[in-house]
């Protein structure tokens, strides 16, 4: 945060040092320009018609929250 006012750190804006751009400039760049031809190819409308039979995503919240004393959520992957 050093060298940056409060204000700019709260409402997401970075600034640059003499125009320089970081690694994360770049990947945040680049992720939108993914994210817009993701769009122009399946349009929000037609995601949204594909996605009116699946089910509900699963509530992870509810069963950390509930009783007990063991509150665990893992993910188990082959060996690479």
């Amino acid at each position: 945060m050093a060298g940056r006012s409060r204000a700019a750190v709260y409402q997401g804006r970075r600034e640059t040092n003499r125009g320089v751009t970081t690694i994360l400039d770049r990947i945040v760049a680049s992720k939108r320009r993914e994210v817009e031809q993701a769009k122009q190819r399946l349009p929000g409308e037609v995601l949204r018609s594909r996605l009116k039979g699946v089910a509900p995503p699963r509530d992870f919240f509810g069963p950390l929250a509930a009783g007990g004393p063991i509150k665990l959520i893992a993910e188990v992957k082959r060996a690479s």
